[in-house]
């Protein structure tokens, strides 16, 4: 791949490349390719509303993985090319709130067509435990500013993590669907994946199961393997620049 990892993580760090992609975003809503029904959940709240979905799981069982291939699926109904659809996914994984947040409020779209298809919170857990998300008062402004502004900014807000029980109670009504990926296949090589819609009664908030499916790691990892391993490369460096500051 000619994509440079370094030359994007610097950029990063510079400006917010939501607006670079505003053609991208038209041309996703604009698109009459059926996607298959897990894709189409995505696509509904382009023309309005919004998709905030939890995607949970044990440790290693694909969670990020699938979650690339959301945005790869849906970034390649515009983008054919394979380095500019690389660098269009890996740009819309986030790592922390904090950068998400400076480049929201670097980026106003002229109408819903022009928002950010979908972004991946990956680890969100990690930053958005009950715990860090009460003790650390930057981090819950951050939070909430996001969700305020979600609705004029994402068509689709994606979160991994290994538990609902990870997210704060503020934060569970935000939901829309969850999708729970299990070690349960049969063959050993793939995972199960359940869709489930959240549902709002005037007593209760119940789960829906929509859809489900087998997800196959060979399959997977043929469409989205190389940029699955610069996904893990950007991931470390991130990281490991956070541990050093």
């Amino acid at each position: 791949m000619r994509l440079n990892l370094l030359d994007l993580l610097e950029r990063r760090k510079r400006v917010s490349r939501f607006g670079l992609y505003a053609r991208i975003y038209r041309e996703v809503v604009e698109s009459r390719v059926d996607l298959g029904d897990f894709y189409n959940m995505f696509r509904r709240s382009f023309k309005g509303g919004i998709n905030v979905v939890a995607v949970v799981g044990p440790k290693g069982v694909g969670k990020s993985a699938l979650s690339l291939l959301i945005l790869y699926t849906l970034f390649g109904t515009a983008v054919k090319d394979y380095d500019e659809l690389s660098t269009a996914v890996l740009d819309h994984v986030y790592f922390d709130p904090h950068e998400l947040m400076t480049h929201v409020t670097e980026y106003v779209p002229a109408d819903v067509r022009e928002r950010v298809v979908a972004v991946v919170l990956d680890d969100a857990g990690v930053w958005l435990s009950g715990f860090a998300y009460v003790m650390d008062r930057v981090r819950y402004v951050a939070m909430r500013s996001l969700f305020q502004l979600a609705r004029s900014h994402f068509a689709n807000i994606i979160l991994t993590l290994p538990s609902l029980k990870e997210l704060p109670k503020s934060v569970r009504p935000e939901l829309s669907h969850i999708i729970q990926c299990s070690m349960h296949h049969p063959t050993g090589g793939g995972f199960v994946v359940k869709v489930y819609t959240v549902m709002h009664s005037v007593v209760t908030t119940y789960l829906k199961l929509t859809y489900a499916t087998n997800v196959y790691y060979a399959r997977l990892f043929s469409v989205i393997g190389d940029i699955y391993k610069m996904y893990e490369v950007m991931r470390s460096l991130l990281y490991t620049s956070d541990a050093a500051d």
